[in-house]
């Protein structure tokens, strides 16, 4: 597992946390085997298969981008 990053195709707020059209958010995958995904003004915490969820129902204002190095 590696970290995983999104851009923001339209600005979606959730749980007070924002995500501004535009931007590239990333998820860094942590030592103990979560993703924490950076917003704005905070972070999402999400265990490997939720993400995939969370994303699947957030697809029309987030998408998978390539990591880049």
């Amino acid at each position: 597992m590696g970290n995983k990053q999104f851009k923001a195709v339209q600005t979606l707020c959730s749980e007070g946390k924002v995500f501004k059209r535009g931007s590239v958010y990333e998820a860094v995958y942590t030592k103990n085997g979560y993703y924490k995904l950076y917003a704005e003004n905070g972070y999402f915490i999400f265990a490997p298969y939720l993400i995939d969820r969370v994303m699947d129902i957030w697809k029309n204002h987030l998408v998978e981008i390539p990591h880049s190095n």
